[in-house]
């Protein structure tokens, strides 16, 4: 079993349902936890350290419908969406490696330093980066950038929209 506090982490976040934290973590990997007894259910691999997570707060109705949506993001400059099956018995969960992502985005040109989920559009996922843009993703569409943010003149830490989503 494995404690949160003992992993190197660069971010965290928690599913809705509370059954899951998702921890990036200093090597090339996401890894999901089972809240209920701290064992390690997903991996999730980039190919550079893993700096932000985001789990959809949104039920989703994206593909079947025992998924949670989580969306990573690294200094590979990708974002990478990952649609896991819900862990109906977290104690029975054995850990498994998710290779394919569900939805991969390129279009930072610097390391992602965030990645975060609109909370009622279950289709609109912001990033951020060293390369001093926000980007607004759709999941839904086949042209994914919906909008980007210029201006700032330095790295784009953090993202996070209000409770009702009306800013960002």
């Amino acid at each position: 079993s494995t404690h949160i506090s003992d992993l190197p982490s660069n971010a965290l976040d928690v599913s809705a349902d509370g059954s899951l934290v998702a921890v990036a973590t200093s090597s090339s990997e996401c890894l999901v936890i089972s809240a209920e007894n701290n064992n390690i259910v997903y991996r999730l691999k980039h190919k550079k350290p893993v700096t932000a997570v985001a789990f959809s707060k949104v039920p989703s109705s994206m593909g079947t419908k025992a998924s949670i949506i989580l969306a990573t993001g690294s200094d590979d400059k990708i974002i990478r969406v990952w649609r896991l099956p819900s862990v109906s018995n977290p104690q029975n969960a054995t850990e498994e490696t998710v290779r394919i992502p569900w939805k991969q985005f390129a279009g930072h040109f610097d390391g992602v330093t965030d990645v975060a989920f609109h909370p009622l559009i279950e289709s609109l996922l912001v990033s951020s980066s060293h390369d001093n843009l926000i980007i607004g993703w759709d999941l839904d569409r086949e042209s994914p950038v919906r909008f980007r943010l210029v201006g700032h003149t330095g790295s784009v830490f953090k993202t996070k929209f209000s409770a009702n989503g009306s800013l960002l």
